[in-house]
């Protein structure tokens, strides 16, 4: 869905660079994201899992706040 949204909203060198900025920001999830969740389930147990995501879920609402205080 982002990656529509980015397509729709942009064109040109904007939408090669969006489209670079979304891939790299994906790479580092993926490198950073799994181990971290993986070392979080192995010091608190079970539990590593959904706190990761809540965190995760947590950091995203942040950077979205404000966003939506944009005109």
């Amino acid at each position: 869905m982002s990656l529509i949204q980015l397509g729709e909203r942009f064109t040109g060198q904007s939408l090669i660079a969006g489209n670079a900025a979304f891939a790299f920001v994906w790479g580092i999830g993926g490198i950073v994201g799994s181990p971290a969740t993986g070392l979080a389930m192995q010091l608190i147990g079970h539990q590593g899992l959904p706190l990761s995501l809540g965190l995760l879920c947590f950091v995203l609402a942040v950077f979205l706040i404000p966003q939506l205080n944009r005109p």
